[in-house]
C-alpha cells in the first residue's frame, strides 16, 4: 500500500480514539459505548451464535436467544445494526415474555397503540417473522432518508415518530450497552469496520458518486459505474446517516469517500449481492437444512409478469407456490423470499425443487428482458454459483431425470417431468425462461 495515498485520505479521519456519530471505540476489546446519537446504519462484526450469548447473559432463559442468526442476516442485507435490533426487542417485549410477544409474535410492539396495545398489535407467524418484516419497514421508513418518518438514522431520530415514550431511545441505547458489554468484541466488531478493512477491494452496486471528503454536501471527485474495482484506503467515517469509506479507485486513479451500503467486496470471490428479504407464505415452501451437498441446480423462470405482481403471489397463502429469489427490470431489484436452505415450490419436480435453487424474472416468456435484468440476476447466480459449488455452464437439453446426476444452470423447461422425464418443463410442461431468454447473452456475464 502506497503511504502517499494514506496520508491523502487521513485527512479527514480521526486519530486515536475514534468516535462515530456518539459511537466510540478505543480498540477491539472495549466496549461500544452507545447512545442516543449512535448511527444505527454502523453495523458489527459478530456472529449470531455471539449475539444470542450475550442476549442469555443479559436476560437468562430469554425466549429471544436464538434470534442471533437472524439479527446477523438482516444487519448484512439492510445494514441495521444488530444490537440495535435485539435492545430493540428487548425493551419492547420484556425480553420475549410480554403477553403480546407470546400470544402474537410481536417483539418490536409493532401498531400496539398506547389506547389499544394488545388488540390494535399485528401478529406474526413467529419472532423471526416479526424481526424481519419491522426491520424492513424501520429500514425503509424510519433509517433511509426518504423515509416518511426519517429523522436521522439514530435513535434519538426514531423515537420522534415511533415511540411516544420521550425516554425510549435511551432505553434502548441502555440495553444495547448490556448486551454489547457481553460480546467477545466489546459490540463494536472489528473497531466498528463496518465489514471492510484496509486494502479490500471493493465495488458498487450502482452508479455511485465519491466524495473529497464524507458527506452527503462534500465534492464529487467523480461517479463511480457498477462493478468498477477500488480499494479500501480508510474508514469507516459516519457522516450524514451513511458510514463512508476512503477508496482508491484503481481503474480511474482517482482517491474519494463513497457510502458502504452501495459497495460490494470484490476480495476473495465476491459477496452476497444486496436483496430485500420477504419471506414467502409458510405453508408455500418446505423448511429444510439443505447444504451445499444438496444444492446442483439453478433453475431460471419467466413470471409471467411484474416483479410486484411476483412477490405477491408468492407471499399468498393460497397460491401454494414460491422462488428462491424474485429478479426485476430495475436496478438492485432482488428479493429473497426462501432461505437457500429452504425448499422452494417453483419446478413442478420435487425432486428438482430438493436440488435447486428457482429464481424468477420479471417479464414475459415471449418477450425480450432489459439488460438491467440480465446484470441483477447474473449478480445474485453468479454468487450462488461459486457458494454452492455449481457449474457457471448451461447444458441442453432435458435433464436427467435423477438430479443427483448432472449440475448446472437451466430453465424451467429444461426440468422433467416427474411421471415422464423425457418431456420438459415439469409437471405442468412449462416453456420458460422462453423465446425470448437470450442464454447465450446472460451465460457471458457470469
Amino acid at each position: 500500500m502506497q503511504p502517499n495515498r494514506r496520508r491523502f485520505l487521513k485527512g479527514a479521519s480521526v486519530a486515536g480514539l475514534t468516535t462515530m456519530s456518539g459511537l466510540a471505540f478505543s480498540g477491539t476489546t472495549t466496549a461500544a459505548s452507545y447512545t442516543i446519537d449512535s448511527d444505527l446504519r454502523q453495523t458489527v462484526g459478530i456472529s449470531g451464535s455471539q449475539l444470542d450469548s450475550a442476549v442469555d447473559s443479559v436476560s437468562p432463559g430469554s425466549p429471544l436467544v436464538g434470534l442471533g442468526d437472524t439479527w446477523v442476516d438482516v444487519q448484512n442485507n439492510r445494514n441495521i445494526n444488530a444490537v440495535y435490533m435485539a435492545a430493540h426487542a428487548a425493551l419492547e417485549s420484556a425480553w420475549g415474555r410480554s403477553n403480546i410477544a407470546q400470544e402474537k409474535n410481536n417483539i418490536y410492539g409493532f401498531n400496539a397503540r398506547d389506547i389499544c396495545p394488545a388488540e390494535c398489535a399485528d401478529g406474526y407467524a413467529s419472532f423471526e417473522q416479526c424481526v424481519r418484516q419491522v426491520m424492513a419497514y424501520v429500514d425503509e421508513e424510519y433509517l433511509s432518508t426518504d423515509g416518511t418518518y426519517y429523522e436521522g438514522s439514530t435513535l434519538r431520530g426514531m423515537n420522534v415518530h415511533y415511540a411516544s415514550d420521550d425516554q425510549w431511545a435511551e432505553k434502548i441505547a441502555d440495553i444495547m450497552n448490556d448486551i454489547a458489554a457481553e460480546l467477545p468484541s466489546g459490540g463494536g466488531g472489528d473497531g466498528g469496520s463496518g465489514g471492510f478493512a484496509d486494502g479490500d477491494q471493493v465495488a458498487p452496486t450502482t452508479a455511485l458518486h465519491t466524495r473529497k471528503q464524507p458527506g452527503t454536501d462534500q465534492t464529487v471527485v467523480a461517479t463511480i459505474s457498477a462493478g468498477e474495482v477500488g480499494e479500501i484506503m480508510n474508514g469507516p467515517i459516519d457522516k450524514d446517516g451513511y458510514t463512508w469509506w476512503g477508496v482508491h479507485w484503481l481503474d480511474r486513479g482517482v482517491w474519494g469517500w463513497s457510502v458502504e451500503r452501495y459497495l460490494t467486496s470484490t476480495s476473495g470471490g465476491g459477496s452476497k449481492p444486496s436483496v430485500t428479504f420477504d419471506q414467502a407464505a409458510s405453508g408455500n415452501y418446505a423448511a429444510a437444512n439443505r447444504t451445499a451437498s444438496d444444492i446442483n441446480w439453478i433453475i431460471i423462470h419467466t413470471i409471467q409478469g411484474s416483479y410486484e405482481g411476483g412477490i405477491s403471489v408468492f407471499n399468498n397463502p393460497d397460491s401454494g407456490v414460491s422462488a428462491h429469489y424474485v429478479v426485476g427490470n430495475s436496478s438492485g431489484q432482488i428479493t429473497q423470499m426462501v432461505y437457500d436452505d429452504d425448499i422452494s415450490y417453483a419446478a413442478g419436480n420435487y425432486d428438482y425443487n430438493s436440488a435447486g435453487l428457482n429464481f424468477e424474472n420479471e417479464g414475459y416468456a415471449s418477450e425480450s428482458h432489459p439488460d438491467q435484468l440480465y446484470q441483477n440476476l447474473a449478480s445474485i447466480v453468479s454468487w450462488a454459483c461459486e457458494e454452492y459449488g455449481i457449474p457457471k455452464s448451461h447444458p441442453t437439453g432435458v435433464a436427467p431425470a435423477d438430479p443427483a446426476d448432472g449440475s448446472g444452470i437451466i430453465g424451467h423447461e429444461q426440468v422433467p417431468d416427474p411421471d415422464n422425464p423425457s418431456v420438459g418443463g415439469g409437471a405442468s410442461h412449462h416453456t420458460d425462461p422462453g423465446s425470448g431468454w437470450e442464454w447465450d447473452y446472460f451465460m457471458s456475464l457470469l
